[in-house]
């Protein structure tokens, strides 16, 4: 949990305030998973913050909620190019995707249980970035996702918003991703 907490510091991912009066105040709790090793031997323990979800509400802590995943007939399709062309074809999970990007309803939580600040229990989390479990988590991520692609020369597909092409030369890069995977 530790380790957790401090990622989300370095992350910069909320701000103690004062508690504000009116406003919902989400709750959190903590998810606990057991990261097993190719051999099925215990990896690892891993604690992971998430954020109430249910308990939001829309207009107030949200609005959009939709993100685009690829579709799998593009999917299948970029497969069998790849395989015809002898290209090479590598999957990437963005680690940490749903804690990218930046928030724009202020969005409030309980502080986590077992670190609540001693001094400031009077005081809530801001939101400044997004955090699991939030219902605009994957539309947050997707757009973060989306504005470094552009940032780096891709091109959006306008059949599939999900699939991203660069060319330099006789070169090609071709990204899809499908939330957090990307192929």
């Amino acid at each position: 949990m530790d380790c957790e907490i401090h990622s989300h510091e370095e992350n910069e991912t909320w701000v103690l305030v004062p508690r504000p009066r009116g406003r919902n105040i989400l709750k959190n709790r903590w998810v606990y998973v057991i990261k097993y090793k190719p051999d099925g031997s215990v990896d690892r323990f891993k604690a992971r913050l998430v954020i109430k979800g249910f308990l939001q509400k829309y207009g107030i802590d949200y609005t959009e909620i939709f993100a685009p995943v690829v579709r799998m007939e593009i999917l299948r399709l970029l497969l069998a190019l790849a395989a015809a062309m002898d290209w090479e074809v590598e999957q990437m999970d963005v680690k940490t995707a749903f804690l990218n990007g930046f928030l724009e309803e202020e969005i409030y939580m309980e502080q986590p249980v077992g670190y609540v600040q001693p001094g400031k229990e009077d005081h809530v989390c801001v939101l400044k970035k997004s955090l699991y479990g939030l219902k605009q988590a994957p539309r947050v991520w997707y757009y973060t996702f989306y504005e470094a692609m552009m940032a780096e020369g891709f091109v959006r597909l306008i059949k599939d918003h999900c699939v991203f092409i660069k060319t330099r030369g006789k070169e090609i890069c071709i990204i899809s991703v499908y939330v957090d995977d990307c192929w």
